[in-house]
């Protein structure tokens, strides 16, 4: 087992405690139709630089893949993913890419989505955060290169 950890793994969120989980990579599936390719290129190149320094800082965030918000892509899923990433896709494919065969996740945490990726840096549509800071760091890294 080659499992890309994360330095985080505990958070606790109005009194309650979440862990993260090793998952099998064979398990997951991303859907991430939304996120240009130079996005994409700037944060693999970030997650390039960072992961082999530093270590992966947090967990991906996963669900259920017959979660009620993937119904509209259900033809995307095969059906052997058990979960679908919701937030850390561009972390999944790095994973993907160095050929790890696990990566921690949290999974299950719809209820809390948006103060668990605000304590981590990821924007959302209703949480605090006014700007990807990730994303600025990489395509940093993209007009040096």
């Amino acid at each position: 087992m080659k499992l890309l950890e994360a330095k985080q793994r505990t958070w606790t969120i109005n009194n309650n405690h979440y862990n993260a989980e090793v998952i099998d990579l064979k398990d997951l599936v991303t859907i991430d139709d939304n996120t240009p390719q130079d996005d994409k290129d700037a944060m693999m190149a970030l997650l390039e630089k960072t992961i082999p320094e530093k270590g992966m800082l947090h967990p991906i965030i996963i669900t259920m893949a017959d979660f009620s918000i993937w119904r509209k892509h259900q033809h995307k899923i095969s059906k052997d993913a058990k979960y679908v990433v919701w937030y850390g896709n561009n972390r999944y494919r790095y994973a993907k890419k160095h050929e790890y065969t696990h990566i921690h996740c949290l999974l299950n945490v719809d209820q809390i989505r948006d103060q668990l990726c605000e304590q981590m840096n990821i924007r959302t549509r209703v949480n605090n955060i006014t700007e990807n800071i990730w994303l600025e760091e990489g395509k940093k890294l993209l007009q040096f290169c």
